[in-house]
């Protein structure tokens, strides 16, 4: 009777390690999925706000 619990104790501990081990790869796509995401956002504003100055440099250069 006491190898059946163990028995059964093992399983549902195996069965929380992958269940673990799932999470984790989900987390870690979603965080991947995310980092991607900021790159892509940071290089828009950043050109963008190289654009920006030559515009700016360019109107000044006019001006004088």
């Amino acid at each position: 009777m006491l190898t059946y619990y163990i028995i059964k104790l093992e399983k549902i501990n195996l069965f929380v390690i992958n269940n673990c081990i799932q999470i984790k790869k989900g987390a870690k796509r979603q965080l991947t999925k995310i980092l991607k995401i900021s790159q892509v956002v940071f290089r828009a504003f950043f050109l963008a706000l190289i654009d920006k100055i030559f515009v700016l440099l360019e109107h000044f250069s006019n001006t004088l």
